[in-house]
């Protein structure tokens, strides 16, 4: 079939339509908006929770919260989940709450790596691994194929839900910040280069560090092989 002027261009406009349609769909998981939030068994890993074994559900109660679940350790992921949870403590006084929970098959190795985490993470939240699994809670319904799963709840409902692929705090966190001020009762929303400075300003000194894996994503377990300098992957 012979395709000239117009022809051609109704092609390639139904390719690029095809393009953005497939772009546009959906990605699950985790409980979805107006969802109960099911306990969460957690393994503490620093701080006043390392060692403990505990239902952060209950931890939070009825209380605005932050959910962050680690699928796979990226730089992304963690530049973006310090901004958040820099901005998250910033709500304390309203009754914020923020849980991060790292994914793993091997909780030894995790529990290894995590020394560096009060070096890497901002104070104020509770940080733990799974007790179920790369997978996770069951009655989470997380996508493995995702890099980090972010909820937003309050009075043990969730107001907002991302699952991030490729997470990038400019074009994903617009939302759950203004998630976040909704959950604790308004006030301004501040530009995401704010929080991406004060992100930037917990980034440990990490001389020498040479990523994890080079330039590929890592799961918990296989970053948890590299020394804790080095924890956190180089890739951008």
């Amino acid at each position: 079939m012979k395709l000239r002027g117009r022809g051609w261009v109704v092609l390639l406009l139904g390719l690029m339509l095809s393009s953005v349609t497939l772009g546009q769909e959906p990605v699950f998981s985790g409980p979805q908006v107006g969802e109960k939030l099911p306990p969460l068994p957690i393994k503490g890993l620093v701080g006043e929770w390392e060692g403990k074994r505990l239902d952060a559900l209950e931890e939070i109660g009825d209380r605005p919260a932050l959910i962050v679940f680690f699928h796979t350790l990226t730089r992304p992921a963690f530049g973006m989940t310090r901004g958040l949870v820099q901005f998250a403590a910033s709500k304390q006084a309203a009754g914020m709450q923020t849980v991060v929970v790292f994914l793993t098959n091997d909780p030894t190795k995790t529990e290894r790596w995590s020394e560096i985490l009060p070096r890497q993470m901002p104070p104020g939240a509770i940080y733990g691994m799974s007790l179920e699994g790369i997978e996770g809670p069951g009655a989470y319904g997380l996508n493995r194929n995702v890099t980090l799963t972010i909820l937003v709840a309050h009075e043990g409902k969730v107001t907002a839900n991302a699952a991030l692929a490729q997470p990038q705090l400019q074009a994903d966190g617009p939302q759950i910040v203004q998630a976040i001020v909704d959950a604790t009762g308004g006030g301004p929303v501040p530009a995401m280069s704010e929080l991406e400075k004060g992100a930037m300003g917990m980034a440990p000194q990490r001389a020498g560090a040479r990523g994890v894996g080079g330039r590929t994503p890592q799961r918990p377990e296989a970053a948890a092989a590299a020394p804790p300098a080095a924890a956190e992957p180089t890739k951008d």
